[in-house]
């Protein structure tokens, strides 16, 4: 008995782990840039998906796999200058962003957003906002790719099957002691 499911988590452990295709796990490194896009007025740090961070006179904010989701922190009305936002950036850049829209759950809208395979650019250049008013961004990824070694080489197969007819050998041993 002990035999069989030791050969079924051998089994088990073989088998590639499935790669996901969102942020689960990553680390995402948040920035508040203002006038430029290219330039940090705040560095708020890394996070871990999921996760949450917040900034006590901007706004706060969550990460989830497939969701970011901006809360104003208090009124105000945004500088017009040339960037005024977030910059949410998968330090991880595995799977590729794809597509980023807002939800349409959000009560903060008007924001301009642009994106590229690794980074989501939120600019709030020139609006208002109220307390408590949301940008929710949901996100899309290339889908996920199994990992390289799903076809495994011959030298696993063989240390797998002699692993196999070692258990099969002791099963049948003790089948025939009893």
């Amino acid at each position: 008995m002990r035999s069989s499911l030791l050969a079924v988590a051998a089994g088990v452990f073989a088998l590639p782990l499935a790669a996901h295709a969102d942020l689960l796990g990553d680390s995402v490194h948040v920035v508040y840039a203002y006038p430029t896009s290219t330039t940090t007025f705040q560095d708020l740090g890394d996070y871990t998906v999921p996760g949450a961070g917040a900034i006590s006179t901007i706004a706060s904010f969550t990460i989830e796999p497939t969701q970011i989701t901006i809360t104003d922190a208090t009124p105000q009305t945004f500088n017009a200058a040339g960037f005024n936002g977030f910059e949410f950036t998968d330090v991880t850049t595995d799977p590729g962003i794809t597509a980023v829209t807002v939800d349409p759950l959000s009560t903060f809208l008007g924001a301009a957003l642009t994106f590229d395979s690794e980074s989501v650019f939120v600019n709030f250049q020139g609006l208002s906002a109220s307390t408590g008013q949301t940008l929710i961004l949901d996100l899309s990824f290339t889908p996920a790719t199994p990992p390289s070694s799903v076809t495994p080489e011959p030298s696993s197969i063989a240390l797998l099957g002699t692993g196999l007819l070692g258990v099969a050998g002791t099963m049948r041993r003790r089948f025939l002691q009893s």
